[in-house]
């Protein structure tokens, strides 16, 4: 009889004890919903549990608008309002009498959707997930340069954005299991400048890589499993040239986006464009050509160290992976004619 009561008390105990719903959650200017099912009432007491973050596009209205006044999460910085231009000059390498070198536009920004997901059971993971979607990355690196001679600069570089430039999201999954998550895109500029004479000319190219859906998934038992696009990208070379100029410039950027969902797992996406480019003055012709090769490669890493609930795991690794690599030499090429005050061309 004693028996009789006690199971079904423990059954009511088992039941109060279990949650399970959704919440909705604003990610930036981005609305996600949270689906949970979890059975204890602290940390230390959770056995099982299954949690997903999910970008919910339709409720985005609930969500303030960014500062810039639309929906899109972007992270970056060096980005004006639209997350897709400079918000300033960049200063490189000043000279004597008024020679110099700046970057009018150099930047990165990226608008992404996250998404995250975790299982686990019997105190031990079985599942974690975490990726982008509809991921698009614009950026550009295009140096001006003032000079009356002949100049060869060292190579060197700017770093657009660090890695302590990040968007953060912490909050409470039913009042109980927190949820950290940090997006990062570090990116350095990096350059080598020689002017072949009297310069006064803007040179370089615009970079927009759709890069769309990649995640990384870790199995209890299966290990890594990976989701990945190609991506599709252009690049659009611009000249500006207001006096006879010749150069050669590589330029090139080195670009990650770090996802970190504290002490669970990490995801780096590694993004590379390089640009070489020559910029010469045909004189039997009294133009200036500017041709260039492009070069872009991407590749990732993910890191899965789970200490969640107090449970600790060894530290399971993927990569670095390479997942694509473009290279096309002569790209383009374009003259114009000079002298030309505001003579431009976009390709």
């Amino acid at each position: 009889m004693k028996t009789a009561m006690i199971a079904p008390a423990l059954s009511l105990l088992a039941t109060a004890a279990a949650k399970e719903g959704t919440e909705q959650i604003c990610l930036g200017p981005r609305s996600h919903v949270i689906t949970y099912n979890f059975t204890g009432h602290s940390l230390d007491e959770i056995e099982d549990a299954t949690i997903s973050v999910q970008p919910d596009l339709a409720s985005n209205d609930l969500c303030a608008p960014s500062p810039y006044g639309d929906k899109t999460m972007c992270v970056g910085a060096n980005v004006d309002e639209t997350c897709r231009a400079a918000a300033k000059d960049i200063p490189l390498w000043t000279g004597s009498f008024s020679q110099s070198v700046d970057c009018p536009s150099c930047f990165a920004g990226l608008t992404t959707d996250l998404y995250y997901k975790l299982n686990i059971k019997h105190f031990e993971l079985k599942e974690v997930e975490v990726g982008l979607q509809n991921s698009h990355l614009r950026a550009a690196a295009e140096v001006h340069g003032h000079t009356d001679k002949a100049v060869t600069l060292p190579s060197g570089k700017v770093t657009l954005i660090s890695e302590k430039s990040k968007f953060k999201a912490d909050f409470m999954v039913a009042n109980i299991i927190p949820v950290k998550i940090e997006v990062a895109v570090p990116t350095t500029f990096n350059y080598a400048l020689g002017f072949k004479g009297s310069v006064d000319a803007t040179a370089g190219a615009t970079l927009d890589v759709n890069l769309g859906d990649h995640s990384v998934k870790y199995e209890n038992g299966s290990g890594f499993s990976v989701i990945n696009d190609k991506p599709s990208y252009t690049f659009t070379p611009n000249l500006n040239v207001d006096v006879e100029a010749e150069a050669d410039l590589s330029l090139g950027m080195d670009s990650t986006v770090a996802i970190s969902v504290d002490k669970v797992i990490s995801y780096d996406v590694k993004m590379q464009p390089k640009l070489p480019l020559e910029m010469d003055l045909e004189d039997s012709d009294k133009h200036i050509c500017i041709e260039g090769s492009a070069d872009f490669v991407l590749s990732h890493e993910a890191d899965v160290h789970f200490s969640l609930f107090g449970k600790k795991h060894d530290v399971y690794h993927y990569g670095p992976k390479q997942l694509y690599h473009y290279h096309k030499d002569d790209v383009f090429k374009k003259c114009i004619d000079v002298p030309k005050s505001d003579a431009t061309v976009v390709v």
